[in-house]
């Protein structure tokens, strides 16, 4: 008996392997169409995968957090990454809590770092203290972590900075010369991962700290609790403490509080871009929990048009079952070899993705501007996940049919066809119409929510952001040549001068300007002081000195000529930086609100530091419309400017007359005759471009998955008109010969799907305007839910229905109505 079951088993999947040959058209949809949904999700999900897997890599990393402060004074909130250099030590003294910890400093600007009489420009470096390697895991070719930083004037090199520097000679114990001192090599790490939050090429032992130094927030501070100690109530204990640590008793005074927050290490890189002055650019929670809504309508997609065609291929054998059933299969045979066929073909296509996912990451990466390996796509989570799907698709898409093809009864398949369409005359909503209108509910959250998007982006990248930011060149330049300090050769300053009279001398610039910071980067905090408005309490200090941190930008008399900022009230700058007078300040609308006047002009002022080379004082002699200096997802905030300070960047206007490549070009080997260092010189809206980084990954991931959604869809509602319309073959012959004509029949096969059509973009509605308003949650500027765009997303679905189902319908309208009904007999 188990032979003969065997026996026909075998028998029946011999059949299936010839109806799949004889069907090459539905094979090659079936195989094809999920074949390309795997791949679509094993790319998508490896780079969801990188993405959650930043510093996952870091021993014990799930005890070890990033210390931010988060304070409010006097009502301006500000939240930055970096801390005072008052927290670690008073965390160290105090608390038990801790395993390890520690804290490193990232000056501003571009450094040089010498070797012999060769000078490496760079803007990747940091100062830590000693616990810095054993906190962060990095993997050592030279050296010990536990002792590379210990010592005076020691310094860590990457494996790409000891190649650049050394070339492939032993780099321990030479000497490298930064900021007049001479540091030791103790160690080599391997370049720093991708997925990590920050990336340096040089790790400097922390000198030693003034007290005025420790108070700025500067210094990023991670510590590691041991196992036993839960982070809520240990933060709690912190924060309840900190008006008594020292440093903090001193300015948590008049109205000022501040919370510590203790943020996961693995979680900076999707929750980052929350704090001021973030070590590097961030991706944010929006991104991964879009990944994971496209993915989910991959693959539901995906399945929905495997059940469709697995299901329209099976019910074409109906009659071939019954036969087999006659001649003695049992249901199990039938359930069985059904839905083996449905592993097979599954199996076929999950093969045929790999090879496709191998031969497509370079333009995936390209495409995406990502860097995924081969490694990254073939983890073991994503091993598993894929081999989850594939057992879920095979199971879904093989089961329905195997049920359905099992309970047929022999002598009943031969005589009829199954499964019809219509109950008492009327058409109804049978598996097939659930899975396409579950089809058309996803097409239209999909195409709803791409649309969009890029609708949004448009109104990103065409938004008056109050300032110039095309053909805008910035060419970050190390202010030791500029000012003439440090590592420089005797003739770096007159060299620049010459430099920049040069440029000015170029047809295709307009104007440069020599600046301290820069909009569409990271706008630094400085502290300010307002005497007179202080006196009479309008403005309320939130320092001891009496002074405030606001944003600033600072640099030469042209700095608002050059970005063609709004001047409201008041002037611009007039005074040369290096004028031995009264320094000029201008501030922006928010500003004034902040200070409470309404006539800023002539208010004194002071630009307050520890170092007096940098401290400033004058009067306020203007006030420009509010610019957008950071992205669109931020408020603007008071911003104070003014001229002469640090200079970091060279900002030059060019005429954009589509000779921008060839100017920077010349630009460049101008740079390189009269300095040994390179430059590396960037557009302004390409530095604002990335601020919106994920929101284009957003759209590409969206657009990708809409094209998908839309391609299928139309093959899934084309293969169910077809598989209807061969059902209800007979029917339509009977009715033209009763004197139907093609368009009584067309409105009756047609109407349901239009019905459906209705109820799906009906449907999809909640989930469209959920997914948007989340999205737009993170926008401080913006148009908001068009809906217009819910009607053009019904009208297309409409159009799309009425093309695909015409096609479908054409062929039996248009034939012989016997032929019709002798087919079906």
């Amino acid at each position: 008996m188990l032979f003969c079951e065997l026996q026909m088993f075998l028998i029946n999947l011999k059949f299936a392997f010839r109806f799949w040959i004889r069907e090459k058209l539905y094979a090659s949809l079936n195989v094809g169409v999920l074949a390309i949904g795997f791949l679509l999700f094993i790319l998508m999900y490896s780079f969801l995968h990188q993405e959650r897997n930043y510093d996952t890599y870091h021993e014990n990393v799930g005890q070890k957090f990033r210390l931010e402060e988060k304070w409010n004074k006097n009502g301006l909130v500000q939240h930055k990454a970096p801390a005072t250099g008052f927290l670690l030590p008073s965390l160290r003294k105090d608390y038990g809590e801790l395993r390890n910890s520690t804290s490193f400093v990232r000056p501003e600007g571009i450094d040089f770092v010498s070797y012999q009489n060769s000078r490496f420009a760079t803007d990747r470096f940091i100062r830590a203290d000693s616990t810095f390697f054993t906190f962060f895991n990095f993997e050592f070719i030279y050296g010990d972590p536990v002792t590379a930083l210990t010592g005076k004037n020691k310094v860590v090199i990457t494996e790409s900075a000891s190649k650049r520097i050394f070339g492939e000679t032993m780099p321990l114990g030479k000497m490298l010369t930064r900021a007049r001192e001479d540091w030791e090599v103790s160690g080599v790490i391997k370049d720093m991962p991708e997925n990590s939050h920050f990336h340096f090429d040089y790790v400097f032992t922390n000198s030693f700290i003034s007290v005025d130094f420790q108070a700025n927030n500067m210094f990023y501070t991670y510590i590691e609790l041991n196992e036993d100690v839960d982070v809520d109530r240990f933060a709690e204990k912190v924060n309840h403490d900190l008006p008594k640590s020292y440093g903090y008793d001193v300015k948590l005074k008049d109205g000022n509080a501040c919370a510590i927050i203790f943020k996961p290490l693995t979680e900076i890189h999707l929750n980052g871009n929350t704090a001021d002055r973030e070590l590097e650019k961030n991706s944010n929670k929006v991104l991964e929990y879009s990944l994971f809504v496209i993915l989910v309508f991959v693959l539901l997609m995906t399945t929905i048009n495997y059940i469709s065609l697995s299901t329209a291929l099976f019910v074409k054998r109906a009659k071939w079952i019954g036969i087999n059933k006659i001649s003695g299969a049992s249901r199990a045979v039938v359930f069985a070899g059904t839905l083996v066929e449905s592993f097979a073909v599954a199996f076929m296509a999950l093969v045929i993705s790999i090879l496709l996912t191998l031969l497509t990451l370079p333009w995936f990466n390209d495409y995406f501007d990502i860097a995924l390996k081969a490694s990254d796509v073939f983890n073991p989570d994503l091993d598993l996940l894929i081999l989850l799907a594939y057992v879920t698709i095979s199971l879904l898409a093989g089961l329905y049919p195997a049920i359905s093809l099992s309970k047929v009864e022999a002598l009943k398949s031969l005589k009829t066809r199954m499964l019809t369409s219509t109950h008492a005359g009327k058409p109804r909503l049978t598996f097939q119409r659930s899975l396409l209108l579950t089809q058309y509910m996803v097409t239209a959250v999909a195409v709803f929510c791409t649309l969009s998007v890029s609708k949004h982006l448009s109104f990103v990248s065409e938004k008056n952001i109050g300032l110039t930011k095309e053909n805008m060149l910035i060419i970050p330049v190390p202010d030791q040549i500029i000012a003439g300090r440090d590592n420089y050769e005797k003739n770096d300053p007159e060299n620049y001068n010459f430099f920049k009279s040069e440029l000015l001398k170029k047809p295709a610039v307009l104007d440069a300007a020599t600046m301290y910071s820069i909009p569409g980067q990271r706008v630094p905090l400085l502290k300010f002081a307002f005497p007179r408005l202080t006196s009479i309490g309008a403005v309320n200090p939130t320092e001891p000195e009496g002074g405030i941190y606001l944003k600033a930008m600072a640099g030469d008399t042209s700095m608002l000529q050059l970005f063609n900022m709004q001047l409201v009230q008041g002037r611009g700058f007039k005074r040369k930086p290096d004028d031995n007078t009264a320094a000029e300040f201008v501030v922006n609308e928010a500003a004034v609100k902040f200070l409470g006047t309404n006539d800023p002009i002539g208010e004194r002022m002071e630009l307050q530091s520890p170092y007096q080379h940098q401290r400033r004082s004058g009067t306020i002699v203007g006030v420009v419309k509010d610019f957008n200096y950071g992205s669109l997802q931020e408020a603007v905030e008071p911003m104070i400017m003014f001229n002469g300070f640090v200079d970091k960047y060279l900002v030059v206007k060019l005429s954009g007359n589509n000779d921008n490549p060839q100017t920077v070009s010349d630009i460049k080997s101008l740079w390189a005759s009269l300095f040994d260092v390179p430059i590396d010189p960037y557009f302004l809206d390409d530095a604002y471009d990335r601020m919106y980084r994920s929101d284009v990954l957003i759209q590409k991931f969206s657009t990708i998955c809409m094209i998908f959604s839309v391609a299928i869809g139309a093959l899934c509602l084309l293969v169910i008109t077809l598989f209807i319309v061969s059902q209800r073959k007979a029917e339509i012959g009977i009715r033209k010969v009763l004197g139907a004509n093609g368009f009584n029949i067309w409105t009756l096969l047609s109407r349901e799907f239009f019905i459906l059509v209705v109820i799906g973009n009906l449907l999809a509605a909640v989930p469209s305007i959920l997914f948007m308003t989340n999205y737009f949650e993170n926008y401080v500027f913006q148009e908001g839910i068009n809906p217009f765009l819910c009607l053009t997303v019904f009208a297309f679905s409409m159009a799309l229905t009425l093309v695909i189902v015409s096609l479908g319908i054409i062929k039996p309208l248009v034939a012989n109505p016997v032929e019709s009904i002798r087919a079906t007999e």
